[in-house]
């Protein structure tokens, strides 16, 4: 005889009711007692000691615009006066909004961008009560479901976002209240938890721009559950409705007020999508699910599997509950990821060659958190062995097709950003040292150059296994997942270390301007714009610039006419004709961002030039006109 459909999911173990989506075991057989209250507690702990030790030590940002826009908008929310030296597309500011408060204690850049990196951990830390209430809809006590999110949390995916002040942290946390939010209305749709359920989407977009994907699915959501829920789900759908152009509205203002400009990031989204093929396309659809595979130790792909049996399940009653928000909001996600990098500029013509374009996580990494923590809870609950034997057949797949047709076209030695790919970084020294022509493709073994590609793999297959193997000692795996969750971050925290202190270039910058900052309010320091450099160096170089010389007054310098007379420092390119022809010199040193100093005429460079700190007059004269 067939098996129940409602047994597709159930538990061979334990003897435990059927995983459901809309309906709360009033047993749950996995998680109570004493020992697991003491590894919630430890999990917990845990995550936050692995986020402090991610983020010990990270003084100054790494990100010219994911991290310096928010952080200067923060600046001008919270009242102070900030240079118009930002350049870029411009963000919805929902992270600035929450860490605007530290400009009020503190003008020091350094200073606030350390306590941004230490609210970003509580906001982590927030997340793992949202998340432990997803998981427990999936049959598990809320000791159990505790310690399913803090391993999530504790993952490198999620954990080394604690080295960078950017939106992802609260991305994630509003995707995963959404969730639950989603859960609570499927259970009860009453109208006021369509209100919060709209409002929690509202907050996620004012986050970040490409959730409006999100909300979309969303409505999509709510007006099939029209059918059976007829006036909840419609008065809902009008909620959304609002929330998307409330939060789109005061992103969009925010963004005029404080930048002069709207958030245009995605504009170019729908012509991307109409002129990339769809081969492209499959391949970074490949690149990114090794990625989550590995990210998640293959656990995604069993969450994966238990979300399309309960989605179909849901479809054959035509009663659609959270999960198939869920599973919506992955495939919007996951296809505007996909979108985002399917491109022939980055994946072949760029002249920056990345690896990260083509396994990139970052964006997929928020909505992944739930199906994770979805598999887990699965996993320990107990489900039948057909789902365990998806779940093992789709990383098996993935690992095969990565090293079989993908290291063929990727640039394993490529450029890794530690913020866009985290999940991967366990195996960063794995990764080659040295580049090889890209018409080359080299088939991965376990000792040559592309031996990433197999070893990354095993290990995620060996984990996976083990785990499935000690099912019916649940306590023994999660415990086990959180320990391997902390090796993957301290593994990889020495790789985002890294990147911050050799491969950012903001860092060197310092040096540079404190001694200008010091010179204090009274002495207006002049920025000269449009060097020439290459590569987008100049909309960096302003953006650092500006974030390092706050609170100073700076005054931008593009025609002769703006240079004035109460102007002592000048920060200007390496030949400064206009500036040279008034008597400034050159201070000796390096440049950042192909930016130097310049002394105006006057007793600091009197002094300076006793001290024998100014190049020799000759070697910045301007040439002589023939």
């Amino acid at each position: 005889m067939s098996q129940p459909e409602s047994e597709q999911v159930a538990p061979r173990s334990h003897g435990a009711v059927s995983p459901s989506p809309t309906v709360r075991p009033s047993e749950p057989s996995v998680g109570s007692g004493r020992p697991w209250r003491v590894l919630a507690v430890a999990s917990v702990l845990v995550c936050l000691a692995v986020n402090v030790h991610v983020l010990w030590g990270t003084d100054w940002p790494a990100f010219p615009y994911d991290e310096v826009t928010l952080l200067q908008m923060a600046r001008m929310i919270a009242g102070e006066a900030v240079p118009d030296m930002i350049r870029g597309a411009g963000y919805y500011p929902g992270w600035a909004v929450v860490i605007a408060p530290i400009w009020w204690f503190t003008d020091d850049p350094s200073v606030a961008y350390r306590a941004s990196l230490w609210v970003g951990v509580v906001v982590s830390l927030v997340t793992i009560w949202p998340l432990a209430r997803v998981v427990t809809r999936f049959g598990l006590h809320a000791s159990a479901a505790v310690v399913v999110a803090s391993f999530v949390m504790t993952l490198p995916a999620r954990a080394i976002q604690a080295d960078y002040s950017m939106s992802e942290r609260l991305v994630t946390l509003f995707a995963v209240v959404s969730v639950l939010a989603a859960y609570r209305l499927a259970e009860r749709p009453t109208v006021v938890r369509h209100g919060v359920f709209a409002l929690l989407l509202g907050l996620l977009l004012f986050s970040h721009v490409r959730m409006t994907v999100v909300l979309a699915a969303a409505a999509v959501w709510l007006l099939i559950r029209a059918v059976r829920h007829v006036w909840p789900s419609l008065v809902g759908l009008a909620m959304v409705v609002l929330a998307y152009l409330l939060a789109d509205a005061a992103g969009n203002a925010l963004s005029e007020a404080l930048l002069r400009r709207s958030v245009t990031r995605g504009d170019d989204l729908v012509e991307r999508i109409s002129n990339s093929r769809w081969q492209l396309f499959m391949r970074v659809a490949m690149g990114q699910s090794w990625y989550q595979s590995l990210a998640s130790y293959g656990l995604v792909a069993i969450g994966l599997v238990v979300v399309l049996l309960l989605v179909w399940r849901e479809l054959r009653r035509w009663d659609f509950g959270a999960t198939t928000f869920v599973l919506g909001a992955t495939i919007v996600v996951a296809f505007i990821s996909l979108a985002q990098w399917a491109d022939v500029f980055w994946l072949y013509t760029a002249p920056w060659v990345r690896l990260d374009a083509w396994v990139y996580g970052r964006y997929i990494d928020p909505i992944a958190t739930v199906v994770v923590a979805i598999g887990v809870a699965a996993l320990l609950r107990g489900v039948s062995r057909s789902v365990l034997a998806w779940g093992v057949g789709l990383n098996v797949l993935v690992a095969v097709v990565g090293a079989g047709y993908l290291t063929r076209e990727v640039p394993t030695w490529g450029w890794v950003t530690p913020a866009h790919i985290p999940g991967i970084l366990p195996w960063w020294r794995l990764l080659p040292t040295e580049p090889w022509s890209r018409e080359v493709g080299i088939v991965p073994t376990l000792v040559n150059e592309n031996r990433i590609w197999i070893i990354a793999p095993l290990c995620v297959l060996l984990v996976l296994l083990a785990a499935i193997a000690l099912r019916r000692r649940p306590a023994i795996v999660a415990g086990g997942l959180v320990a391997l969750a902390v090796v993957g971050t301290l593994l990889s925290a020495p790789r985002s270390a890294f990147f911050h202190e050799v491969e950012a270039q903001s860092r060197d910058m310092r040096p540079m301007v404190t001694p200008l900052v010091e010179l204090g309010a009274d002495e207006p320091i002049g920025y000269v714009r449009l060097c020439g450099l290459p590569g987008g160096q100049e909309a960096a170089g302003q953006n650092y610039f500006g974030y390092a010389l706050s609170p100073s007054p700076v005054q931008q310098i593009v025609e002769p006419s703006d240079i004035s007379s109460d102007q002592t420092v000048v920060l200007a390119c390496s030949r400064w004709i206009d500036g040279e022809y008034r008597g400034a010199r050159r201070l000796e040193g390096q440049s950042i961002y192909g930016t130097f100093v310049w002394i105006m005429p006057g007793a600091l460079q009197d002094r300076l030039e006793s001290e024998g700190r100014l190049l020799p007059e000759f070697e910045t004269a301007p040439p002589a006109s023939s």
